[in-house]
């Protein structure tokens, strides 16, 4: 749990519909109130016959931030580009690339140090 203060491991409890396509269920906040929450089934993505792919781009430049913002604007920014990499100091928001995309290669070279909790998320909904 890399944000929240829980003393204990975080628990849910969840029933699926009949028809397969809606969780709903309850959680507790760290304060110990009930929270409801609930999931619908995606809708399905498909697969496209003939895909052409097009000229690759690069999406960060080695030199600075230009083609990416935070995922929430109003949040903390640590982000960086230093010496080629991209860094990050906490506090901050995520981020993501200011363009979107369909379907896609991705080729991604990346470095988490010992203890941390990094990673990349693809495909947003």
């Amino acid at each position: 749990m890399q944000y929240e203060k829980f003393k204990t491991d975080m628990s849910f409890e969840g029933t699926l519909s009949p028809a397969g396509d809606k969780l709903t269920g309850k959680t507790k906040s760290e304060e110990g109130a009930d929270l409801a929450w609930s999931g619908l089934r995606a809708p399905a993505l498909p697969k496209p016959k003939n895909v052409k792919w097009g000229t690759p781009i690069t999406l960060f430049n080695g030199k600075d931030m230009t083609g990416w913002k935070l995922k929430d604007r109003k949040g903390a920014n640590g982000w960086k580009a230093l010496n080629g990499v991209m860094e990050n100091e906490m506090p901050s928001s995520d981020i993501r690339t200011e363009k979107d995309f369909t379907d896609f290669k991705l080729h991604l070279e990346f470095n988490v140090p010992a203890k941390s909790n990094s990673g990349v998320y693809l495909r947003g909904r």
